[in-house]
């Protein structure tokens, strides 16, 4: 990865800036307009993130914003995981069953569905 982030550092970039003067300040403005959206889907998700989750409330939005409110509310409960995609496509799916139960995010950490609500349990081996 980052042969390539030197790559586009040393080739790609100059030659846009070659080919456009404007690219520093267009390309700036694009970060600062990207920080606000990020800042804006944090706010959404954070007005869902209660100590339990609704999971029929968090399947009825976007994907993306699902994703986030799982990630934030692992965050505020302090929970051990180890964050990515897959590991929160695994959390979707076990949420999208219509089954409840139990569902191990790591050593001491579970989730636990019960009928529409889901909630972090510290657990001791």
């Amino acid at each position: 990865m980052s042969f390539l982030r030197n790559r586009i550092r040393i080739k790609v970039i100059p030659a846009i800036k070659e080919c456009d003067a404007r690219f520093d300040s267009n390309f700036l403005r694009t970060v600062h307009k990207l920080q606000a959206a990020d800042n804006f889907i944090d706010k959404i998700a954070q007005e869902f993130v209660k100590d339990e989750l609704d999971t029929k409330e968090l399947l009825a939005l976007d994907i993306y914003l699902q994703k986030r409110i799982l990630l934030k509310w692992l965050i505020k409960n302090r929970a051990e995981f180890n964050i990515s995609e897959s590991f929160l496509d695994e959390m979707l799916k076990f949420l999208q069953s219509e089954h409840g139960g139990t569902h191990k995010l790591s050593d001491s950490w579970l989730i636990e569905k019960k009928k529409n609500r889901v909630k972090l349990i510290k657990w001791e081996k």
